[in-house]
């Protein structure tokens, strides 16, 4: 925990998880090598087998699509972005979500 003095920031790092359907899962997770509070700051990484499918440097969260390599990242300023096997291309920006929350 950072002190409250001068020159102390406090970080909130966020981590989150999905399963691939063959095994392994995907990691998204903020990236604190750049210490900033920038939203382009995230990286999302394979693990344990899952396929690269390529990061999305967005903070938000991630969800798999069942039975799909595949995934979504939500940002918490509503743009979904798509990755793998999914219903829209690969590098696409799905749109945004209105009246949407994501914590």
């Amino acid at each position: 925990m950072c002190g409250a003095g001068a020159g102390f920031a406090r970080l909130a790092l966020q981590m989150f998880l999905a399963p691939a359907p063959a095994g392994g899962f995907w990691v998204h997770y903020d990236n604190p090598e750049l210490l900033e509070d920038d939203p382009l700051d995230a990286v999302t990484t394979p693990w344990w087998g899952a396929p690269d499918l390529g990061s999305v440097s967005w903070r938000g969260s991630i969800a798999a699509i069942p039975g799909k390599n595949a995934y979504y990242i939500v940002t918490p300023f509503g743009r979904v972005y798509a990755r793998g096997d999914t219903p829209i291309t690969p590098d696409s920006q799905y749109g945004i979500l209105s009246g949407a929350s994501v914590g």
